[in-house]
């Protein structure tokens, strides 16, 4: 048996998340950094905090090299993150160490792995979205109400504007802090994301508003398994497991989230997509 069901080749087919499953990835994870790094050089060069010649090497970079995964897992079992792993295995892949000295200049190791998995997060929202869409006009089509559905999309504006932020606190040392607003800004805007005019590491709000919404959603549509057809085991095990996994995020310490978050969004995703499925006219 699989640590997750999710990555189970026997199981797997019992709890699918459709297209989600690509976006809780090590790879997934890597590119979505990449392109934070990115993003922060941009911002910077546009600000002459870096060289505006190295902003552009490195943007180059970032979409063209591959790193492995893999290769990471050493140095990362001794900081406790992947980001300084990255930015070496980055900085050796340009072979320019004149550009490359620039890569995470000035930038906080949270700012990459949170900005990183909110680009992750705003794709779960999207893909959960279009599935909430479709079941709602495929229960009207059969004449059911879907004022629940409805309310959990009429949520969906106010929780990306609100939540889906980036986050640069920045090091003083290598960025002035009256330039840390304009950074954060212009990150925002490359990615975006919105711009929290603030530092959130310790803050978790956001993302605990965005965990409620998906379960929420998990919630919501197992109920609509259970009166639609007969009951789904493993929709409403999906989801009580969830409901566990979100109480741990909230009163653990933040590597609750790692270990807790992809399984509530996929949950999310499992159920949403099942549902739709269920719905859908067989071809």
């Amino acid at each position: 048996m699989a640590a997750s069901l999710f990555d189970s080749q026997l199981y797997g087919s019992l709890v699918s998340p459709g297209d989600a499953s690509r976006l809780f990835s090590d790879s997934a994870e890597v590119r979505a950094m990449l392109l934070v790094l990115g993003a922060i050089a941009k911002a910077q060069g546009a600000r002459d905090l870096i060289p505006a010649e190295s902003a552009a090497a490195i943007g180059r970079a970032v979409v063209e090299v591959a790193i492995d995964p893999g290769a990471l897992r050493k140095e990362t079992a001794r900081e406790g993150t992947p980001v300084p792993a990255l930015v070496a295995a980055l900085r050796s892949e340009m072979n320019a160490p004149e550009h490359a000295q620039f890569v995470n200049w000035g930038t906080a190791v949270q700012d990459v792995t949170d900005t990183a998995l909110m680009l992750r997060l705003r794709q779960i929202l999207n893909l959960l979205e279009a599935d909430l869409k479709l079941i709602a006009d495929l229960l009207t089509k059969k004449g059911i109400s879907s004022s629940e559905i409805a309310s959990l999309l009429d949520a969906l504006p106010h929780l990306r504007a609100s939540c889906l932020c980036v986050s640069f606190s920045g090091d003083v040392k290598a960025v002035p802090e009256n330039v840390l607003p304009d950074i954060r800004a212009a990150l925002a805007e490359g990615l975006a994301l919105s711009d929290p005019k603030r530092d959130w590491h310790n803050d978790r709000t956001g993302m605990h508003r965005i965990i409620d919404w998906l379960q929420n959603c998990s919630d919501t549509l197992v109920i609509l398994s259970d009166t639609e057809e007969e009951a789904n085991p493993q929709l409403r095990a999906l989801t009580l497991q969830s409901r566990a996994l979100v109480s741990t995020v909230k009163t653990g310490p933040q590597f609750a989230e790692l270990l807790c978050l992809p399984h509530i969004a996929l949950s999310a995703c499992a159920t949403a997509y099942a549902i739709r499925k269920s719905l859908q006219p067989p071809k």
